[in-house]
């Protein structure tokens, strides 16, 4: 697993191998990395609903999910999800505004940018 750092401790970074498992692919490794850093089960629950939902968004837009990477401090967990290129979107409603209401009842913060050939977004859980 690739790990990237900024100031402070590294951060566990998931990168994704493609579209078919990448929601599953994100909640194993939300629960795997998280478990070792001593975070409430809930935390982990809200955590892994928050990462599936970002994943699920980007791919309902088109875009390939590539990175998720996971910042843990003493007081929130941040998830950043980074989706570049095209891919066929999901065939499925995904119902997007409930799906953001989701990720905002989770989080003390969410937000999201364009990037020149994609997305980022990223949230915050408290711990």
């Amino acid at each position: 697993m690739e790990q990237v750092s900024a100031a402070g401790p590294p951060r566990p970074v998931l990168t994704f191998a493609g579209a078919r498992e990448a929601a599953a692919d994100a909640r194993r490794f939300v629960v795997d990395e998280l478990a070792q850093r001593d975070v409430r089960p809930e935390t982990v629950d809200d955590v892994r609903t928050v990462a599936t939902e970002l994943v699920v968004e980007a791919l309902s837009r088109g875009r390939m999910p590539r990175r998720l990477v996971l910042a843990c401090g003493p007081r929130h967990v941040r998830v950043d999800l980074r989706a570049e290129g095209r891919c066929p979107p999901l065939a499925v409603d995904t119902h997007r505004r409930t799906s953001q209401e989701i990720v905002d009842g989770l989080c003390v913060a969410t937000g999201s940018r364009p990037l020149d050939d994609g997305r980022r977004w990223w949230a915050v859980v408290e711990r």
